[in-house]
């Protein structure tokens, strides 16, 4: 069993169990036991499976590090966003390292911005735009030493809430820091999931396996080895209409560690009423599909993000045929057996398209619009 990320007990108790459906050469498992620490209260989940399956996963996944079109409106104001919280820190000579630098985007901000000391460090394949904007780092999440970049402040974006062995990555991360140097996380906050469920169990899902309150993520801080400077609690955005609450925290590396708070159960209630929310969110999509569809059974599902992989594992798809799941930029070939393609022409005129979005639903129907295709297009309940 897990033991708590932030505090090391191996004291929790079970919340909720999800079960996905996974692409077929998935090597994390498809089970996500959620759990509350007793000791300190941290939510946090188990899928049965070691650090060095979350190593190959990231190593082997193209879906952070793909070169696209460019970053798009949304994300270009997501990094800006974290931009301005950063500025207050930077100098023209800082010399600033994206732990998790995935396409290297947020570098690329910072280079037009003016920074020229700039090194990304990530599992996932180079990116293209690595030599030309920054230097790059090819590491393990949980092995490093970056003590030879030199770095003035250490960013982590979208990171700590992947990573299993979250004591080892602080480690290596205070060790490769001078004292007085800067380490930044920004982390979604998990305390206000309750807030915005558009999509059911959005922030569940096998990738997202640390849920934190901001008192969690100050608490692994000082339990490190890092003096607290800021906390920013705020929302970032997320699609066109959702702004996701974020927590950023800025900690200086110090001499002194902390000892970590006692359990105060305020995130399990949070995570509680939002478990609650989400299941009445997902009642209401296949109660909903369930008399969109009437008699019948074969169905092509568009998309193959998350939510597909959630839907995909409840019994009332695995009675459905799913022909084909349609994705743009597939990063597996099959999910339970079923094709994922970006291939559209051949779809058979009769069979509906369902959108595995919430999120993005409207631009998705609007793209598939545009291709003429003739096949019945169902949207998922949104209330």
């Amino acid at each position: 069993m897990r033991s708590c990320p932030v505090c090391q007990s191996i004291q929790s108790h079970e919340i909720f169990k999800m079960r996905f459906a996974v692409p077929d050469d998935f090597v994390i498992g498809n089970l996500q036991s959620v759990r509350s620490c007793q000791n300190c209260g941290m939510i946090f989940s188990d899928a049965g499976k070691m650090q060095e399956a979350y190593n190959r996963y990231y190593a082997s996944s193209i879906k952070y590090t793909a070169d696209l079109e460019g970053p798009s409106e949304i994300e270009t104001k997501r990094l800006e966003h974290v931009y301005q919280e950063l500025a207050p820190y930077l100098n023209a000579n800082t010399v600033i390292l994206d732990f998790g630098c995935g396409g290297g985007g947020l570098l690329s901000l910072l280079a037009r911005m003016g920074q020229k000391n700039l090194i990304g460090a990530d599992p996932g394949p180079r990116p293209k735009i690595a030599t030309r904007e920054f230097d790059f780092a090819h590491l393990s999440l949980t092995e490093f030493d970056l003590r030879e970049f030199k770095p003035d402040i250490i960013l982590a974006t979208g990171v700590f809430e992947h990573i299993l062995d979250l004591q080892k990555t602080m480690d290596h991360l205070r060790s490769s820091l001078d004292p007085g140097k800067l380490l930044y996380v920004q982390v979604p906050d998990a305390s206000k999931y309750e807030c915005g469920v558009i999509s059911p169990f959005q922030d569940f899902n096998l990738e997202h396996i640390n849920h934190f309150s901001s008192t969690h993520l100050m608490q692994l801080f000082e339990a490190n080895g890092f003096e607290i400077i800021t906390v920013i609690e705020s929302r970032s955005p997320h699609t066109a209409n959702y702004l996701m609450p974020v927590i950023s925290v800025i900690g200086k590396r110090s001499k002194q560690v902390s000892p970590i708070a006692r359990n105060s159960n305020s995130l399990e209630g949070s995570i509680l009423s939002y478990i609650s929310a989400s299941d009445r969110r997902l009642d209401q999509i296949l109660e909903d599909l369930e008399k969109k569809l009437g008699t019948k059974s074969e169905v092509y599902l568009w998309g193959g993000g998350q939510l597909s992989l959630k839907l995909l594992g409840t019994p009332f798809f695995q009675k459905l045929r799913v022909m084909r799941i349609i994705d743009r930029s597939p990063t597996t070939r099959t999910i339970n057996g079923i094709e994922v393609s970006e291939k559209f022409t051949d779809l058979l005129p009769d069979v509906p398209i369902i959108i595995a979005s919430t999120l993005h639903a409207s631009e998705i129907q609007q793209h598939i619009l545009g291709l003429g295709l003739p096949n019945p297009l169902f949207q998922l309940f949104q209330g």
